[in-house]
């Protein structure tokens, strides 16, 4: 399984050392440094994978045309539709507003791009029900590339094997000659469950996960695969904190362990 790192800004540089990368268009919009990184990586760096995100689980989804107009120019080869957490059928809403848009805009005579949609909802029978709706639906589906479970979903559900199980039943309904090939991706690394990246990893379905998960165990001087606390929870301003906040050292080791579990490797 793949995983796309997501570094406060100060430490960018270190999300090259995956090939998988989720790009947040509100930095995008805000940082300039931020935005030459993944110019040039998507530019200039072959064998990347470059997801756009849409900004909802950070709080700062943009319009419509801003994240296509960045798709554009980073030629993101999968873009995340416009979701609201938690909320399978506003999310249905979201996802009908935005193709209706894109397809009578001047992006939708072009190149037809790659689209992820977030499964949302509250009860395992409403994420699963979302996945259904759009899936059964010839018109949302037909440029959908990957459905995206949110990390939210472990707490929510009260259920660390949450996204296990619903991988397993994505991957059961919709994985046959009926349906176009669509990946999984987890969005995000559970706070509350820092093992579930393995138990992910280990059903061998899933195509990739984003993450901040070694930063903040850095940042609170945690190291992974140790005794890890309950919670590792993302540091306030987190994308504004300096380098020196993070220890070099642990760092690297939290993402060289992190990059072990996605990959089903033993800790070295």
């Amino acid at each position: 399984m793949k995983l796309a790192l997501i570094p406060p800004i100060s430490l960018r540089h270190t999300a090259v050392q995956s090939r998988y990368h989720l790009v947040l268009p509100q930095l995008l919009e805000a940082r300039d440094e931020y935005f030459a990184m993944y110019y040039t990586i998507a530019k200039e760096i072959p064998g990347n994978f470059i997801i756009l995100d849409n900004g909802e689980a950070e709080g700062a989804q943009v319009d419509f045309e801003t994240l296509i107009s960045y798709a554009a120019e980073l030629d993101a080869d999968e873009v995340v539709l416009p979701d609201v957490m938690k909320d399978a059928q506003r999310t249905i809403h979201r996802i009908e507003e935005f193709l209706q848009w894109y397809d009578n805009s001047e992006w939708g005579g072009g190149r037809r791009r790659n689209f992820m949609f977030v499964a949302q909802g509250t009860t395992y029978e409403e994420v699963q029900s979302m996945m259904g709706e759009v899936m059964e639906d010839k018109e949302m589906s037909k440029n959908i590339s990957a459905v995206g479970i949110p990390r939210h979903l472990v707490e929510t559900l009260n259920d660390n094997q949450a996204r296990v199980e619903l991988a397993y039943y994505f991957h059961e309904r919709y994985s046959n000659s009926d349906y176009a090939p669509v990946a999984i991706h987890f969005l995000g690394a559970s706070p509350v469950y820092v093992e579930e990246v393995g138990d992910l990893q280990s059903i061998g379905i899933g195509r990739g996960m984003d993450t901040s998960l070694p930063y903040n165990a850095t940042y609170h001087s945690v190291e992974l695969g140790g005794l890890t606390p309950d919670v590792v929870s993302r540091p306030d301003g987190y994308f504004d904190l300096d380098h020196q906040a993070f220890n070099s050292q642990l760092l690297e080791k939290n993402i060289h362990t992190m990059m072990d579990w996605a990959h089903g490797r033993t800790n070295s």
